[in-house]
């Protein structure tokens, strides 16, 4: 085989492969460049939160110093005061909440002509008139799913000149 010259053929294999090695070497330069500029931004991300947490924790320690005992004990009073409020509201059975709950328990067919209410002594005085004994005893029924109730009394049942039914409760309820 003469006239062929095999120096060219290597040096061309050599030139192709050297392209490749050149374009490894900067994809994993490109990567560790990126790398290492996430790290800094990282650290300085973090020295900026650590900055942060010592500011606040030094105003929490300021704003301890500046507070006296004094306060601190108005401000205890306070919460005491609107705890024991709450507890007694929450105990509390007004005449406009004694109205609502028997309001929602009353029967259609009854007609209530007075609605009483001793706040000292937690009872109600309910008279109406119904359309028979039997719906009589199903608002008593009613009457005695209400919250807190204690006693609930019928101290006057009787027809009327209409046949109607008139009768009178009294509830008391408890603490």
């Amino acid at each position: 085989m003469p006239g062929m010259n095999l120096a060219q053929s290597t040096q061309q294999g050599k030139i192709g492969s050297g392209r490749h090695i050149g374009k490894g070497l900067i994809f994993l330069l490109s990567v560790v460049s990126a790398v290492v500029v996430i790290w800094v931004g990282f650290s300085f991300y973090e020295r900026f939160l650590s900055g942060s947490i010592a500011d606040a924790e030094n105003r929490i320690v300021e704003e301890r110093q500046n507070m006296s005992m004094e306060k601190v004990d108005k401000v205890t009073d306070f919460q005491f005061r609107l705890e024991r409020i709450a507890a007694e509201k929450e105990g509390f059975l007004g005449p406009a909440e004694m109205l609502a709950s028997v309001e929602t328990l009353i029967l259609p067919s009854v007609k209530l002509s007075d609605f009483a209410y001793e706040e000292s002594e937690r009872t109600v005085h309910m008279k109406g008139e119904a359309d028979s004994f039997r719906t009589v005893v199903q608002q008593m029924v009613l009457l005695k799913k209400m919250p807190k109730l204690e006693t609930l009394t019928v101290p006057t049942l009787g027809r009327n000149k209409d046949g109607r039914i008139d009768f009178t409760f009294s509830i008391i309820f408890g603490q």
